[in-house]
């Protein structure tokens, strides 16, 4: 039974890797004007949560990753513009081979969820052991990869609510009120997405950041 937890330990974990892999994307770089910002996010939210860990991945190493970070896009109409970039700074090594490792945790996740049962003889005592050992050391890289996940999303939620309570200083009010954006309306978009719905074990549910948004 000891190998059967392992199998439910690991796939719990996976599925933790794939909701934060999912945050990330759909919060990490948007672009729009101030007005349909909110609908934007809601956008993205809705089209992330159906895409397989596969597809996710790839937007994920391919946003965050980058060799030098680009400058955002700026937009002159009256309207104002709000982008949110969030991209880690690394050299192209390091980005192939986090591509290769996130790869490679996907396909051993699709062969733990669709395929074991036809590749592992459970009633074999030595293959159910070489079977555990094996799910120990894909847990280790599983909670690597979780873990710094976690921090990419806590640096999501924290530069918001950072942002938000620049503007409130007298600063943040001056800048504002010397540029051509409507200071309510971003200060009112900014308030919504720093308190974004979170469940008190610290997740966001994608579900409930797309209604909040809406």
């Amino acid at each position: 039974s000891q190998v059967y937890e392992k199998v439910g330990r690991n796939i719990l974990h996976f599925q933790e890797l794939e909701h934060l892999m999912k945050f990330i994307v759909s919060h990490g770089n948007i672009s729009a004007p101030i007005k349909s910002f909110r609908q934007k996010q809601a956008e993205n939210i809705a089209i992330i949560s159906k895409q397989t860990l596969g597809q996710v991945t790839g937007q994920f190493v391919q946003n965050t990753f980058k060799p030098q970070v680009d400058e955002l896009e700026s937009d002159e109409s009256d309207d104002g513009h709000f982008s949110i970039s969030f991209k880690i700074r690394t050299d192209s090594a390091y980005r192939e081979w986090k591509k290769q490792e996130l790869q490679r945790l996907v396909s051993e996740r699709n062969e733990l969820v669709h395929h074991l049962i036809p590749n592992v003889d459970f009633f074999s005592m030595q293959a159910r052991y070489e079977l555990a050992t094996k799910l120990d050391a894909q847990l280790n890289i599983i909670q690597r990869e979780v873990k710094e996940l976690r921090q990419f999303v806590t640096t999501i939620i924290d530069s918001r609510t950072e942002m938000l309570e620049f503007l409130q200083t007298e600063e943040g009010k001056r800048q504002l009120e010397s540029s051509s954006i409507n200071c309510s309306e971003l200060a009112f978009l900014l308030f919504r997405l720093a308190a974004e719905i979170q469940r008190e074990d610290g997740w966001t549910n994608l579900s409930d950041a797309g209604q909040i948004l809406k």
